[in-house]
């Protein structure tokens, strides 16, 4: 049975979070040169985001995924399966709210869940390489 690192958990969602800001940050600009206005789901027909939008939904949700683990470490008896799967879930979930935006053409839809997937990957990725023992 693996354990949750919760002291390395204290760096690791911080620096998660940073990294996952910056390469969706890169990802955003891409996609702003490819000519996709990126909208998020704040009225009716979405609105534009920015950059600040793009990092600061990219870095909190890392935050939010590590407290998560550190929970599951503390409440369950293997964690890290438990929290591969919620986390997969709640990813797959997350792919159905660009699908609100009225209007959103299907490119659109497929960079706003690229930009999901790196928060995860990059999360799930330095939790099981620095916080598994």
């Amino acid at each position: 049975m693996k354990t949750v690192n919760i002291k390395a958990l204290l760096w690791i969602a911080p620096v998660a979070g940073i990294i996952s800001a910056f390469i969706n940050a890169s990802l955003f600009g891409l996609y702003n040169t490819m000519g996709l206005k990126l909208n998020a789901l704040l009225g009716p027909g979405g609105e534009a985001i920015g950059y600040p939008a793009v990092m600061i939904s990219s870095f909190l949700p890392s935050l939010i995924g590590a407290a998560f683990l550190a929970l599951l470490g503390n409440l369950v008896r293997n964690p890290w399966r438990l929290f591969t799967i919620i986390a997969t879930g709640v990813l797959l979930l997350s792919f159905g709210n660009p699908l609100m935006i009225n209007g959103i053409r299907f490119s659109q839809i497929v960079a706003l869940n690229s930009l999901h997937c790196v928060v995860g990957i990059v999360l799930l990725l330095m939790a099981h390489r620095f916080a598994k023992h």
